[in-house]
């Protein structure tokens, strides 16, 4: 009838490892993506842009994003 739910750790989820320490879990589905990232004090993401719109809630720390 319907699709079964189950919920999961953030620890069972596969981490990737990106730049300068950066990294990160990401859940997806057909429309959306959860992450939670983890970035080193002072580390930059590079210039980049993405197709769909992000929603960030950082849990520690400080993070400055520039938009244009």
């Amino acid at each position: 009838m319907g699709v079964k739910k189950e919920a999961i750790s953030w620890d069972g989820v596969k981490e990737d490892k990106l730049i300068e320490g950066m990294k990160r879990r990401i859940v997806t589905g057909e429309k959306a993506m959860l992450g939670c990232p983890v970035f080193p004090k002072g580390a930059k993401v590079p210039t980049h842009s993405d197709e769909s719109e992000q929603i960030t809630n950082v849990l520690t720390g400080v993070l400055t994003l520039l938009i244009e």
